[in-house]
């Protein structure tokens, strides 16, 4: 199968991963059922479980890692198009994108979608969706998601990787067999594996062995931080386990942080302010030409960090680990030098065309002028991909005294909802059209006048306001 390019649609590679053969035996009864859904908490090893599952396996795979932005379903089907175009097994006509004709029937649009996209890929093929839970609650997504579940055809699976169990609107699907669940009691590591991934690391003693898989209960990140520690010098009598599992990852992840030299500590405090790395990225943040080594020794030593090949080698933090080092240089950083920070990495994601994670960092760094930059030359591109939710979504982020002063901003705003709001689209629009004219554009004026128009055609209520 082909690869494609970008990082979210690309599977991790995983390095000396300890196959999980009984989880392995397990995965195969589930496929049984058109879709597998696997929860677990962070660091229970979800993704390394379906990604070792997938090589050990060798069927055709689609890796799918969601973020918060695709909680907009027209963002969603976007990547999804782009990941299943890549590997589709013959020329076909290209899959559509989700533009305002489609939103009055959401459900049959998914299962359309993803009827034809599955007859695109090769026979038993694999999709995954890994970090579910990403989906915000109050997403549109859910519902069209439920529904083209019925689409998966026989011998080929979708696999759901997620923190939570399946959202209420999924228990049909669960009633009906359509979902089968592997639980976090099921991905806990029995004795045995705990045995196998120390014996990994060069560790054998059978005491000790025992100590560490009853501290850890199965956490498969309890194990590895164990093993960091005992890797250090320490002893497990000072790695009691007690209370909620992100304090222990922070507890934990401090014992590798705090041991590590100064320049490592720099370059994860400013890397963690990417959502992915490469070796370039990582240079332009830290000004080190060797950061990216510290963060490859960090994937080699099973340390909470993947890594992926697209287009180009990246790295990402897993999630607690990145707001981990992030919370460490918001104590070693003023604010200012975290804004600066986050702007230094937007503009470098910028220059490496990665505008929308770029858009976030500018918001973070507080410098509206790039955000602004960027959200107006992303804007004809969201609205031609269908994504208005995501448009409208910025537009909120972006402060009053913005939207006020740039007419181009406000413009936007008003055809991101001229298809689905459409009275107050026109409105938005109409005071574009008087920002223009003070300002003498001409173009703009043209534009925001269409606007009004195409809005009124939509709103198909009272044509006599076209008359002015």
């Amino acid at each position: 199968m082909k690869r494609p390019q970008l990082a979210k649609l690309t599977r991790p590679r995983l390095y000396k991963a300890v196959a999980r053969e009984r989880l392995f035996r397990l995965l195969d009864e589930k496929r049984e059922h058109p879709v597998v859904w696997i929860v677990g908490p962070p660091g229970a090893g979800k993704t390394t479980l379906a990604a070792s599952y997938l090589e050990e396996a060798g069927v055709p795979a689609i890796w799918y890692q969601i973020d918060a932005g695709d909680s907009d379903p027209a963002t969603f089907f976007f990547y999804l198009k782009q990941a299943i175009e890549a590997v589709a097994k013959r020329k076909a006509k290209p899959l559509p994108l989700l533009t305002p004709e489609y939103l009055p029937d959401l459900p049959g649009f998914a299962r359309r979608f993803l009827r034809d996209g599955f007859a695109r890929l090769p026979d038993e093929a694999i999709l995954v969706i890994d970090n579910y839970h990403d989906i915000a609650a109050d997403s549109a997504l859910h519902v069209p998601f439920v529904a083209a579940l019925a689409e998966v055809p026989q011998g080929s699976n979708l696999i759901v990787l997620s923190r939570a169990a399946p959202p209420p609107g999924f228990a049909g699907a669960l009633v009906n067999q359509t979902i089968a669940r592997v639980s976090w009691e099921d991905l806990r590591l029995t004795a045995e594996e705990t045995t196998a991934i120390a014996a990994s690391k060069g560790i054998t003693d059978r005491n000790l062995l025992r100590t560490l898989h009853e501290q850890s209960t199965g956490w498969i990140a309890g194990v590895t931080l164990m093993l960091e520690r005992l890797r250090r010098g320490g002893g497990p009598e000072t790695l009691q386990r007690a209370g909620a599992m992100d304090t222990v990852f922070d507890y934990f992840t401090g014992l590798i942080f705090d041991t590590a030299s100064d320049e490592t500590r720099e370059v994860l405090m400013k890397t963690a302010f990417l959502p992915r790395m490469s070796a370039a990225l990582a240079e332009a943040v830290t000004g080190k030409s060797d950061a990216i080594e510290h963060i490859e020794e960090l994937y080699r030593r099973h340390l909470f960090t993947d890594r992926s090949v697209g287009g180009e080698i990246t790295y990402q933090y897993h999630a607690l680990f990145r707001a981990f080092l992030k919370s460490k240089a918001s104590i070693a950083y003023s604010p200012e030098e975290c804004r600066s920070i986050a702007s230094l990495a937007a503009a470098q994601l910028q220059i490496q065309r990665q505008p929308e994670p770029a858009f976030a960092l500018f918001v973070e760094a507080e410098e509206w002028s790039g955000a602004e930059r960027i959200f107006i030359a992303l804007a004809p591109q969201l609205l031609a991909q269908g994504r208005w939710q995501t448009l409208s979504q910025w537009i909120e982020i972006l402060p009053q005294d913005r939207l006020d002063a740039n007419p181009w901003v406000r413009y936007w705003h008003g055809r991101s909802l001229s298809a689905v709001r459409p009275r107050e689209a026109r409105s938005i629009l109409a005071s574009a059209f008087e920002s223009f004219s003070k300002h003498g554009y001409e173009d703009g004026q043209l534009l925001a006048a269409t606007g009004v128009l195409e809005a009124l055609f939509f709103e198909y209520d009272d044509f006599s306001i076209m008359d002015s």
